[in-house]
């Protein structure tokens, strides 16, 4: 009987290390003016807000850097206009978006058994056009 206990509780503690080892892992690193994410399997939603005043406009660095899964990415206004998307992202890239319209932003990321990372790093500059 001894024996079978020891067997069951091996067992138990594979399959225990086993679905830890799938688990979906994130860390998140966020400040004034950026927001910094690694995923591993990660499936889920995070968003930050950035407000925008009069005359000035501010560029943001996007990056994505893609081992497995989807990424969608919004940037909105308050009313819900959208100032960006980008659906399935599957891919490593970079790029700026610039919002130059007075606004509170929100930048939200979805993200479906997501592996690799997410990037946002944003700069306000003085008037729009300067």
């Amino acid at each position: 009987m001894k024996r079978f206990s020891v067997w069951i509780c091996l067992a138990t503690l594979l399959l225990t290390l086993c679905s830890c080892s799938q688990a979906s892992m994130f860390s998140e690193d966020l400040g004034s003016n950026y927001l910094h994410a690694v995923c591993q399997s990660y499936s889920g939603q995070r968003s930050c807000e950035l407000t925008l005043s009069d005359n000035a406009c501010i560029n943001i660095q996007c990056s994505f850097t893609h081992k497995d899964g989807t990424l969608d990415v919004f940037i909105t206004g308050s009313d819900g206009a959208v100032a960006y998307q980008g659906n399935g992202i599957d891919s490593s890239a970079a790029f700026v978006v610039q919002l130059t319209q007075p606004d509170n932003y929100t930048i939200r990321v979805e993200a479906n058994h997501y592996t690799g990372s997410f990037s946002f790093e944003w700069e306000t500059a003085g008037a729009a056009g300067r």
